[in-house]
């Protein structure tokens, strides 16, 4: 009995303690002590509920010693479309786009380019990259990510593995055991462990004050390093090998019990123009001697030794802030025996490498690709997913683009180039790139000229300033200055940073129609009531449906503008006048809808895109005379600004010469003159003869709706044979 009793009290003393241990859980997170470590969470918008993102706080896990590092802002729906096509990417600081920001990132260059390929198809690119982290942080990101159904998972990491987080030579680090370190991680989720690790942290803080590495002067990377001479394949290297080869493998294994297909790209380093950070004593594992030797034979014109020996230094430098290749051979390894697919985007850096030899051509400093490099990696990684064949989806032939187009076309600045060159020159100021004693760094001795370069430069003054209030600044002061298309530079590289921002398509929208750019102004209107309904959005929406003469339309985008009043709310002023703007905008289109349709000349010829004017004018001049030669500068047109009035010209013009091909032109042009009655008749009349009949029978009826007294009707009427 007495063994009973003691094996009954010993139960109930070990529920009693969880029983204390929830509690104490629950009045924690009660009391919203602590951070969600979940890897994904919703957005503090209540316009973005449908939505998930990046925890900015996740960072936090993985870092005690020094300030956390925070990741995209990435988001993507809770509710996954059934058209949808969702792929997960995991990396470092080379995936983030550093030293870029967001707009920069070869994945949303990868985003774009499978949303203009795959047009049917809904394309979800969800970059959870964190800077400075290492294989160990991607293994414990494996299990959330594959709870949110992805359609792939491509990995990008390597370079970090000895001195990222938990890393073999990193300060930032807490036991050699695996298994304690993977223990840590999910105790990690637990507000009272939180508590228990800040008391601890605050103990050890107060103990060590002054003394502190995160305290030191420098950067993160000259910070984070413990152990400054990893010599090639010591006892460190081969833990941080085996690491690395164990949680590529776990995570590669994972994805594909799951059927997930999965993407692992090799690495990309400076091999060139960077010399070893550091060397040994020993002659034979000497970096600094191989790297000579790879200098003299590049030199005597020996391209393939030198290309040998250049790799052969990177290996053995001793600062292992580049990964080695055989690292490389695990990710190749891994990828032939898990059917894995490999991405060469070593290969493609190569190939636009003068000699195959990657340099400062393509990267900014010791891995990190520059603007040029950050196009080829995307174009790396879209060669891949595509040649997979994995988006089952017809592609769109005429949105098919190249890299050139989108590095010529893409959303940034000369800001954002500024911000990257600072970045760079600040990170080169300090060790691994000069001795550890030194002083004077770029930040020092820069001397700026211009207001452009100044905002750059106020970033290295400012840790907690952002590239965006920047972009914002300037292109308020442009916009002042009437230079609206550098203003609408600058929104464009907004809304690249944050493509989820309603405000930056707002003003971006603003802009564009005062160059007179409908099309674009209203793209970007809905996509800004895409990310959260907004009064602005949908009242400037009503007026372009006005000048399209859709009068029932705007209307409706009227009123959904009116029912986004919070009465319970006091308004501003702004918000005041724009409703009563608004009320009258709608009575007035409510009489306009109610009137039959007139003659009068179509409103939205009216407004000729600013950046097309004189191409526009000179074609118009020569509209009455000469076809061709308007054809050709309404082509020249075409080529600057893809938008209905300028498909609607072309249209015309080879209507006039019976020229069947004026079809796909007018189905551009149809969102701007869908209720433009003589547009109907040749879009129908077009439809007819390229023997589309349901489409010119759809046509013929819009025409019958909006214009049932055209002098058309009849003989249409009779064509189809209605």
């Amino acid at each position: 009995m007495g063994n009973r009793n003691k094996i009954f009290f010993r139960l109930l003393s070990w529920i009693l303690i969880l029983v204390i241990i929830a509690s104490l859980e629950l009045i924690l997170r009660l009391f919203s002590y602590g951070t969600d470590m979940h890897l994904f969470v919703a957005p503090e918008s209540e316009a973005k509920e449908n939505y998930l993102k990046l925890n900015p706080h996740v960072g936090e896990k993985y870092f005690t010693r020094f300030e956390a590092t925070t990741g995209t802002n990435d988001m993507f729906l809770r509710q996954k479309p059934k058209n949808g096509f969702r792929i997960f990417l995991l990396g470092s600081s080379t995936l983030y786009g550093y030293p870029y920001d967001t707009n920069l990132m070869a994945s949303r260059i990868l985003h774009k380019r499978l949303e203009d390929a795959f047009p049917a198809r809904h394309i979800e690119v969800v970059n959870t990259s964190i800077t400075a982290i290492n294989s160990i942080t991607l293994k414990d990101f494996m299990n959330q990510v594959l709870k949110y159904e992805p359609d792939a998972i491509l990995i990008y990491a390597g370079h970090n593995e000895y001195y990222g987080a938990f890393g073999v030579g990193s300060n930032e680090t807490m036991s050699k055991s695996p298994l304690i370190t993977s223990a840590h991680l999910k105790l990690m989720n637990l507000r009272i462990y939180q508590l228990m690790r800040s008391a601890v942290g605050g103990i050890s803080k107060g103990l060590t004050k002054g003394s502190e590495i995160s305290e030191e002067k420098g950067t993160l990377m000259k910070k984070i390093v413990k152990d400054k001479d990893i010599v090639y394949q010591g006892e460190k290297y081969d833990v941080g090998l085996e690491q690395y080869r164990n949680n590529l493998s776990y995570m590669v294994k994972k994805a594909t019990n799951q059927k997930v297909p999965v993407f692992i790209s090799d690495l990309v380093s400076n091999i060139k123009d960077l010399p070893p950070f550091g060397d040994v004593e020993e002659e034979d594992l000497s970096a600094g001697k191989a790297y000579q030797e790879a200098i003299d034979a590049l030199v005597r014109g020996d391209t393939l030794g030198a290309k040998s020996m250049f790799y052969r230094a990177k290996d053995l430098d001793p600062i292992r802030f580049r990964a080695s290749e055989e690292i490389s051979e695990v990710i190749y390894l891994l990828a032939e025996e898990s059917n894995a697919t490999l991405i060469p985007a070593r290969e493609w850096f190569s190939n636009n490498s003068q000699g195959g030899l990657i340099g400062n051509n393509l990267l900014t400093e010791h891995v990190h690709p520059n603007i040029d490099g950050q196009f080829v990696l995307a174009d790396a990684f879209y060669s891949s997913i595509v040649s997979s064949g994995l988006i089952e989806s017809e592609s769109d032939p005429n949105n098919i683009r190249g890299k050139d187009y989108y590095r010529q076309n893409w959303a940034y600045t000369a800001l954002d180039s500024l911000v990257g060159v600072y970045k760079i020159e600040h990170l080169k100021s300090y060790w691994p790139f000069t001795s550890l004693n030194s002083e004077i760094t770029f930040r020092d001795t820069f001397q700026t000229s211009g207001f452009v370069d100044s905002l750059a430069f106020s970033l290295l003054f400012n840790p907690n300033g952002s590239i965006r209030s920047l972009h914002s600044q300037l292109a308020e002061h442009l916009e002042d200055n009437d230079e609206l298309e550098l203003a609408l530079d600058e929104y464009e590289a907004l809304i690249g940073i944050n493509p989820y921002h309603s405000d930056y398509y707002n003003r971006a929208a603003n802009c564009l129609l005062k160059m007179n750019d409908l099309y674009a102004a209203e793209a970007c209107l809905r996509k800004s009531v895409q990310y959260g309904e907004n009064l602005f959005a949908y009242s400037l929406l009503g007026e372009l449906e006005t000048i399209k003469r859709n009068y029932k339309g705007a209307v409706n985008l009227y009123n959904d503008a009116l029912s986004l009043k919070d009465f319970k709310k006091p308004e501003d002023e702004e918000q005041r006048s724009l409703i009563k703007a608004v009320e009258r905008k709608l009575a007035n289109v409510e009489i306009q809808a109610a009137r039959p349709m007139d003659s009068r000349e179509f409103d939205y010829l009216k407004y000729i895109p600013r950046n097309i004017e004189p191409l526009y004018a000179q074609a118009i001049l020569f509209s009455d005379t000469d076809l061709d030669s308007a054809m050709h500068y309404f082509l020249s047109c075409l080529t600057v600004n893809d938008c209905p009035l300028v498909n609607f010209r072309i249209g015309d013009i080879l209507y006039q010469k019976q020229d069947l091909t004026a079809l796909p032109f007018y189905d551009k042009a149809y969102a701007g003159f869908a209720k433009h009655p003589d547009f109907l008749v040749r879009y129908c009349v077009t439809n007819l003869y390229s023997q589309n009949i349901p489409k010119a029978k759809a046509i013929f009826q819009e025409l019958s709706e909006i214009a049932p007294k055209h002098p058309n009707l009849p003989s249409l009427k009779e064509a189809l044979g209605l």
